[in-house]
């Protein structure tokens, strides 16, 4: 089992279409909705992008304060049924306020969960 991390946006559109293409079954997308979103995405419209794909979205509300605690731990708990995470990419710190670019992989490794990012820079 895959999940990926959803924004919305063209970076993460890109690594779940190579993540598929490779021959991953991608089970859930996983997007936070946060008062500074990444790319503004209406939050109504990433469900939306979530049921055309035919893939059940995980979707949570937090404070940006809160993302990255919130994030490891709804990796954890994919983790724990034995998911590996398909990373969008371009989280920076610029981008992600607190959230580090190791932050994904250290929370998929805290969490017991493979990191996986299909798209290379």
């Amino acid at each position: 089992m895959h999940i990926a991390s959803w924004s919305g946006g063209k970076d993460s559109c890109l690594a779940v279409y190579l993540a598929l293409k490779q021959g991953k079954s991608i089970s859930h997308l996983v997007h936070f909705d946060r008062p500074n979103n990444l790319h503004g995405v209406d939050p109504k419209m990433i469900r939306l992008q979530a049921e055309l794909m035919g893939i059940p979205l995980v979707q949570q509300k937090v404070d940006s304060k809160d993302f990255e605690q919130e994030f490891k731990k709804t990796i954890g708990a994919f983790a724990k049924s034995g998911a590996s995470v398909e990373i969008d990419p371009s989280i920076s710190p610029s981008s992600a306020g607190s959230l580090s670019r190791s932050t994904p992989r250290s929370s998929a490794r805290n969490a017991t969960a493979r990191y996986i990012a299909p798209v290379s820079r």
